[in-house]
């Protein structure tokens, strides 16, 4: 009986995340990976994806946790901090890659 209770708000849940993971994020990964990103929009941004995950309501679950695996009990939540710190380093692999420059 328990999961039957549990099952829908898991879903619940896992659809917020597939919806702010597809829909608000993938525009804002495009301009970060062209642009430097100041550390307020990073915050605001992050703000915004957490109200809409819990309604604008308090976290239900540790952040730390949101970004874990599904496999160990996380979200799969996107991190948008490191996202775009992934996104700035891999301009250092472009810019050393000598083979395409200027092609």
């Amino acid at each position: 009986m328990k999961v039957k209770i549990m099952m829908p708000i898991f879903i619940y849940m896992y659809g917020r995340t597939l919806l702010a993971k597809t829909m608000g994020v993938s525009q804002s990964i495009y301009v970060a990976s062209m642009l430097s990103v100041p550390e307020i929009v990073i915050q605001k941004t992050r703000f915004e994806l957490f109200a809409f995950l819990w309604r604008n309501k308090n976290d239900e679950i540790k952040r730390n946790v949101t970004y874990q695996l599904l496999s160990v009990g996380g979200l799969n939540f996107i991190n948008f901090r490191l996202m775009v710190k992934s996104l700035q380093l891999s301009w250092i692999g472009r810019l050393l890659d000598d083979t395409n420059m200027f092609n």
